[in-house]
Protein backbone atom coordinates (compact mmCIF):
# COMPACT_ATOMS: atom_id res chain seq x y z
CA UNK A 1 0.00 0.00 0.00
CA UNK A 2 1.48 3.42 -0.96
CA UNK A 3 2.24 5.88 1.80
CA UNK A 4 1.52 9.59 1.40
CA UNK A 5 4.15 11.71 3.05
CA UNK A 6 3.07 15.10 4.36
CA UNK A 7 5.92 16.75 2.50
CA UNK A 8 4.21 15.76 -0.77
CA UNK A 9 0.77 17.19 0.08
CA UNK A 10 -0.15 20.60 -1.33
CA UNK A 11 -1.23 22.82 1.56
CA UNK A 12 -4.90 23.78 1.34
CA UNK A 13 -5.15 22.80 -2.32
CA UNK A 14 -3.27 25.97 -3.27
CA UNK A 15 -0.63 25.70 -5.96
CA UNK A 16 2.42 27.61 -4.84
CA UNK A 17 4.56 29.54 -7.28
CA UNK A 18 7.86 31.29 -6.84
CA UNK A 19 10.76 30.70 -4.51
CA UNK A 20 10.01 29.24 -1.09
CA UNK A 21 12.02 30.43 1.89
CA UNK A 22 13.18 28.22 4.77
CA UNK A 23 10.11 29.33 6.75
CA UNK A 24 7.71 28.31 3.96
CA UNK A 25 6.89 31.82 2.75
CA UNK A 26 6.34 32.09 -0.99
CA UNK A 27 7.78 34.97 -2.95
CA UNK A 28 5.48 35.97 -5.79
CA UNK A 29 2.09 35.04 -4.34
CA UNK A 30 -0.29 32.19 -5.04
CA UNK A 31 -2.30 31.15 -8.08
CA UNK A 32 -5.26 29.87 -6.04
CA UNK A 33 -7.94 28.85 -6.27
CA UNK A 34 -9.02 31.32 -3.60
CA UNK A 35 -12.53 31.08 -2.17
CA UNK A 36 -14.94 33.77 -1.04
CA UNK A 37 -18.64 33.86 -0.17
CA UNK A 38 -19.97 36.47 -2.59
CA UNK A 39 -18.48 38.33 -5.50
CA UNK A 40 -14.92 39.60 -5.02
CA UNK A 41 -14.05 43.27 -5.28
CA UNK A 42 -10.81 44.87 -6.39
CA UNK A 43 -8.34 44.66 -3.54
CA UNK A 44 -9.53 41.29 -2.23
CA UNK A 45 -6.43 39.12 -1.63
CA UNK A 46 -3.97 41.95 -2.40
CA UNK A 47 -0.38 40.76 -1.87
CA UNK A 48 -1.59 37.14 -1.97
CA UNK A 49 -3.07 36.54 -5.44
CA UNK A 50 -0.81 36.89 -8.48
CA UNK A 51 -1.98 38.03 -11.89
CA UNK A 52 -3.74 34.97 -13.36
CA UNK A 53 -4.83 33.61 -9.95
CA UNK A 54 -8.32 32.15 -9.74
CA UNK A 55 -11.13 32.69 -7.24
CA UNK A 56 -14.39 30.81 -6.70
CA UNK A 57 -17.48 32.62 -5.41
CA UNK A 58 -18.99 29.92 -3.22
CA UNK A 59 -22.33 31.75 -2.93
CA UNK A 60 -23.08 32.29 -6.62
CA UNK A 61 -20.95 29.55 -8.18
CA UNK A 62 -18.93 31.92 -10.37
CA UNK A 63 -15.25 31.71 -11.28
CA UNK A 64 -12.97 34.76 -11.43
CA UNK A 65 -9.44 35.49 -12.64
CA UNK A 66 -7.16 38.21 -11.26
CA UNK A 67 -6.46 40.46 -14.24
CA UNK A 68 -4.74 43.02 -12.02
CA UNK A 69 -1.44 42.60 -10.23
CA UNK A 70 -0.17 41.03 -7.02
CA UNK A 71 -0.29 44.47 -5.36
CA UNK A 72 -3.66 45.55 -6.81
CA UNK A 73 -6.05 42.71 -7.65
CA UNK A 74 -8.85 43.13 -10.20
CA UNK A 75 -11.24 40.16 -10.28
CA UNK A 76 -12.84 39.48 -13.67
CA UNK A 77 -15.60 36.90 -14.12
CA UNK A 78 -14.49 34.01 -16.33
CA UNK A 79 -16.50 32.74 -19.27
CA UNK A 80 -20.19 33.30 -19.77
CA UNK A 81 -21.20 33.20 -16.10
CA UNK A 82 -22.60 36.73 -16.18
Amino acid sequence: MPVIELSNVIAGGVRRRGATSATGEVAGGDLGPFRKAGAPVGGDFNAAAEKGATLIDSTNGKHYTNTGTLAATVWTVTGTQV
